[in-house]
């Protein structure tokens, strides 16, 4: 669980320490060029999950409420375009989904709907 955090070396030490992981809880979304030392852009999440060295990578941080102009979907479109081309296992959970050890992760872009609903009411 990487709580707010810009990328950096600290992810590789980490995973020499404490890993591999099997699922790595990065924070995904809130982005700026201004807060790039604390919020981690889809890219940075995909270095990051491979510096981790786990087994899926679970984004987090990007959907409840807006602190930054991008959209509120846009982190998760980004970054699931980026896993799919780079063979990223990743997990979206729909917002408020509680995860178990019984939880299928499995790709599911869930929130294309709704931002599509969105786009036609403006």
């Amino acid at each position: 669980f990487s709580g707010d955090s810009g990328y950096g070396a600290h992810f590789a030490k980490i995973s020499q320490r404490y890993g591999p992981f099997d699922l790595a809880f990065l924070e995904n979304g809130q982005y700026s060029w201004v807060s790039r030392e604390v919020h981690m852009h889809p890219e940075d999440n995909i270095k990051a999950f491979n510096d981790l060295n786990a087994k899926v990578l679970v984004p987090i941080h990007w959907a409840m409420f807006s602190l930054s102009r991008h959209p509120w979907y846009e982190p998760a479109q980004r970054v699931s375009a980026l896993a799919r081309s780079s063979g990223v296992d990743l997990y979206v959970p729909k917002i408020g989904e509680v995860m178990s050890s019984k939880t299928q992760y499995q790709l599911d872009d869930w929130w294309v709907p709704i931002m599509k609903r969105q786009q036609s009411k403006q």
